[in-house]
């Protein structure tokens, strides 16, 4: 299954309306870039864990801040 956000992809938290893996409130509402998936695209190619519905991402809202966050959390910017 293909992901919906790519990497670098400028994205906005929303700050409701979400269901899964539901952000931080101190992040509800910044802007971020989506982060390298390294670990979740690992695991799911080795199938040690099933693939998530929907998917999350790692997002990075600044240089030492990176969150992982359902993506019916996140739009585009």
């Amino acid at each position: 299954m293909q992901r919906k956000f790519s990497i670098n992809q400028e994205v906005r938290v929303k700050t409701s309306e979400g269901t899964y893996r539901e952000p931080p409130n101190d992040v509800k509402g910044a802007t971020g870039k989506i982060a390298e998936q390294c670990i979740a695209d690992w695991l799911e190619k080795s199938e040690i864990v099933p693939m998530e519905t929907p998917r999350s991402y790692y997002v990075e809202i600044s240089e030492n801040h990176t969150v992982l966050i359902g993506e019916d959390w996140l739009e585009p910017v």
